[in-house]
């Protein structure tokens, strides 16, 4: 019985251990994209979490439909960076769009996260 007990502790400790790794390695992820839903024209807001990481080069946050687009980016310095970035656009007009959110170091992308924001007519 106590070789069964301390084998399901190990077992779950390796599986915590595993856990915590993949998600510490996530290398962007969109915190907040508010709000999902609005009446055309309204704003939106985008909050974004960047793991500081030596490789990181720059955070860039998109977004994208029909008949808008608007982007933003920062340049980071590796441990040096930030890990919050926010953003905020005005009156976004109808429509469906995509935020993206990308950190690359010098030479490619490390990461990519996604939201889709949906503006109606009134």
């Amino acid at each position: 019985m106590r070789v069964v007990a301390a084998s399901l502790v190990t077992t779950l400790a390796l599986l915590a251990l595993f856990a915590h790794a993949v998600l510490a390695d996530r290398a962007i992820r969109i915190r907040r994209a508010t709000p999902v839903v609005a009446f055309a024209p309204t704003g939106v807001r985008i909050e974004v979490d960047v793991p500081i990481n030596a490789e990181n080069r720059a955070v860039i946050v998109q977004c994208d439909g029909d008949d808008f687009s608007r982007s933003s980016g920062w340049t980071v310095d590796g441990l040096n960076g930030r890990a919050f970035y926010a953003v905020e656009w005005r009156e976004l007009p109808a429509g469906a769009y995509d935020v993206t959110a990308i950190v690359r170091s010098a030479t490619a992308e490390r990461g990519r996260a996604t939201a889709r924001l949906l503006r109606t007519a009134p």
